[in-house]
């Protein structure tokens, strides 16, 4: 963009003063060839007026030059905040499109509440209703809130744009981890989906699981309890894409190292589909036998990984067995007799404690399987 200069007033007269000045100069020497009695120069005077002449014209030179530079780095200045402020927009925009959806009434909405809270409520409140306004996801809240803080700059709302601003402050200060994972993830999230529910159950499981530092075993349940058996594998590579997004971030939402011991162990997929196989087989035969079998796939294999790594505890098995084939006690001996199979088939590494809850839980069911052998040979031998 080409710009005119603009010089004050006093500079103007400084300028004309010192052309005089360099005119007069040159002029010396360059009139009237002949010399008038009395004013003959001699050739060091003239030496010296051309040397005064000389830096009259660089300091002049100088001075212009400072000042064009002085002005042309103003209007860079100027050049890079406008497009800084563009950038940080254009950003926010994204993210927040990412995370929401992009629907601009949406948007609208959500700042109309925020904006009513910040009006209308007492300050201390301020903090806790937006958050619940947005279901509780501090990454979307983040996100808001800066759209919106950024459309105030060129408005006159100076308190407005301070309540806000204490809001963001807050939600750095006290759920910074949340946000920067929300930021981090947006993307593989959004290529799951395009439903905004589902976005923010996968954020909320990433929050809990990720940023809440469990164990890979505890992510993989918490998998299944919200995506069941039919979503998991989808779910889970979409967290592991996350995962991956979040370890490359500039700035990752726990240390890198825990994400990456999360990672490799989520990797290993084989183990949790290799359990909802052999348990979704059990169930099918148990259906085929009995009627009115009503435990699913997805709460079985949950309860058995549970049981697997905290270890059996005979109440537990007996419950899981009332709840899948009902209190018919002639139903039981089948039914653990084909639990004991599954249980020997499960992969080795869902088993804790190095392996003694799986010799301990194949002792506490065949140890099962006698008494209800004892107990049902009792009953037959009362029959007759």
């Amino acid at each position: 963009m080409n710009m005119k200069i603009h010089h004050t007033p006093v500079r103007h007269f400084e300028v004309a003063e010192k052309e005089e000045a360099i005119e007069e100069l040159g002029n010396i020497g360059k009139g009237d060839s002949t010399v008038k009695p009395g004013h003959e120069t001699t050739h060091a005077e003239r030496l010296k007026k051309e040397q005064a002449s000389h830096v009259a014209e660089h300091s002049l030179a100088q001075e212009i030059d400072q000042h064009r530079a002085k002005i042309e780095k103003q209007q860079q200045i100027a050049r890079s905040r406008r497009g800084g402020y563009s950038l940080r927009f254009t950003h926010i925009e994204q993210i927040s499109e990412l995370l929401e959806g992009g629907h601009d009434e949406e948007q609208a909405k959500r700042e109309d509440r925020i904006k009513a809270i910040l009006e209308e409520s007492p300050e201390h409140n301020h903090f806790t209703a937006i958050l619940e306004t947005i279901d509780d996801d501090p990454a979307s809240a983040y996100a808001t809130l800066s759209l919106m803080a950024l459309k105030l700059q060129d408005n006159h709302q100076p308190q407005l744009l301070a309540s806000i601003q204490t809001v963001l402050d807050k939600l750095s200060h006290e759920h910074g981890a949340e946000v920067t994972a929300g930021m981090n993830t947006a993307r593989a999230f959004a290529t799951h989906s395009t439903d905004k529910t589902q976005k923010r159950t996968l954020r909320k499981l990433y929050y809990d699981g990720v940023v809440g530092q469990q164990t890979s075993d505890s992510v993989m349940d918490l998998l299944l309890s919200k995506f069941g058996v039919e979503g998991y594998l989808p779910a889970l590579r979409t967290l592991q894409r996350a995962l991956a997004d979040d370890i490359a971030a500039l700035s990752p939402s726990i240390p890198p190292m825990a994400l990456r011991r999360l990672l490799n162990g989520l990797n290993d997929t084989r183990v949790l589909s290799n359990t909802i196989t052999e348990v979704s087989e059990f169930l099918t035969r148990m259906s085929s036998t009995f009627r009115d079998v009503k435990m699913s796939v997805d709460k079985m294999t949950r309860t058995l990984l549970g049981m697997c790594r905290n270890g059996f505890f005979s109440n537990q098995l007996i419950s899981l067995g009332l709840e899948t084939i009902g209190e018919d006690s002639q139903r039981h001996p089948f039914y653990f007799n084909h639990l004991l199979r599954l249980i020997q088939r499960l992969p080795e590494n869902v088993w804790g404690d190095n392996g003694k809850h799986r010799d301990s839980a194949i002792r506490m069911i065949r140890a099962l399987n006698g008494e209800l052998a004892q107990m049902e040979k009792n009953r037959l031998g009362q029959m007759q």
